[in-house]
């Protein structure tokens, strides 16, 4: 009896320490968030955070700016998702993938006119993250690119990380669609358009097979286009950052060997999303594709920030005054 006392009070203590580890991981998590989101309310007094019944953070509020958000405009939201094969092959969270490239494309109604906000892959946001199943686990302070990995795959992804997006501008930019493309997409855009036209914007290929060197003009194929989207090295850190260069001269030069193609073409928007939808998750239609294509680029941004190396990843943190005015100058009238 004794030895079974003694085996008791060390299984109860066992429990104890057990219980007091989860308590503490959890108090260290909740300050995780709670310390970023008073930090994001220190740089900005007039942002405040509405809850729902669960206490749950949502949108956050500007409760006292005088801008006047521009009606004309519709933004969308474009993935480039390092996932491979179809999305119907998706059979698991382990299957998803992440954002490598995240692109907020701001189309004006009015003028035909569009900009690009490039947001870096391994921006720190309040994400969402969910097990398996689906249920909420809560918020986190973690890289914006894996919230589309806590989804499906497909439209439940592009939500979760359509609204992470939403609240790390400050919740005040409504994102009217979204596009999710599959990394074997990729060299489907090349065939389509026979090749397509870049100037290279660095040297950090230099030294590749391919010997890519800053000012060279390429033409990539659906045998080239991807190496030289996905292209970075791990080693150095901020590579993430330095190969957004590259994903913006890829852009560039497809949409503008597309608009050559599409005077020829009328039908080369369809094609296009035939082509691409086994690979491709969108709430788009035909039309609103046609209507990006066809306006006039405005150029592009980077978020406002500063990449930092993290203890296992690299980092990137935005800066919270330059966003604002950046915003101001695209989203505000």
């Amino acid at each position: 009896m004794a030895g079974n006392t003694r085996s008791n009070k060390k299984a109860g203590k066992r429990k104890l320490i057990v219980a007091l580890v989860v308590c503490a991981t959890v108090l260290i998590a909740a300050g995780s968030v709670t310390i970023y989101m008073l930090r994001h309310n220190e740089s900005n007094k007039k942002i405040t955070y509405k809850t729902d019944e669960a206490g749950n953070v949502a949108t956050p509020v500007d409760t006292s700016s005088d801008l006047v958000y521009n009606d004309h405009l519709s933004n969308f939201l474009f993935l480039g998702i390092d996932g491979s094969g179809t999305v119907d092959s998706i059979e698991s969270m382990w299957d998803i993938g992440q954002a490598d490239s995240i692109f907020l494309v701001s189309y004006d109604r009015a003028e035909e006119t569009m900009r690009e906000l490039i947001i870096p892959r391994d921006t720190m946001a309040v994400i969402e993250t969910f097990n398996p199943m689906g249920r909420s686990l809560g918020l986190s302070v973690d890289h914006l690119n894996i919230q589309y990995g806590y989804g499906d795959g497909k439209l439940r992804s592009c939500e979760i990380t359509k609204n992470t997006v939403s609240n790390l501008l400050g919740g005040q930019i409504p994102i009217q669609g979204y596009c999710s493309l599959r990394m074997d997409g990729i060299p489907l855009l090349a065939d389509l358009l026979d090749g397509i036209e870049v100037t290279v914007p660095d040297d950090a290929m230099a030294d590749e097979p391919e010997g890519y060197h800053k000012g060279d003009v390429i033409t990539l194929t659906s045998e080239t286009a991807e190496h030289f989207l996905r292209y970075r090295d791990t080693e150095e850190s901020q590579s993430a950052i330095d190969r957004q260069a590259r994903q913006r001269a890829f852009m560039e030069g497809f949409v503008k060997k597309a608009k050559v193609e599409a005077e020829k073409d009328s039908s080369l928007v369809t094609k296009f999303y035939d082509t691409l939808e086994p690979y491709m998750v969108t709430n788009m239609g035909n039309d609103q594709f046609a209507k990006l294509l066809a306006a006039e680029n405005l150029g592009s941004d980077t978020l406002p920030g500063e990449g930092v190396e993290g203890e296992i990843y690299d980092e990137y943190y935005v800066n919270e005054e330059e966003m604002k005015s950046l915003l101001r100058q695209i989203f505000f009238k």
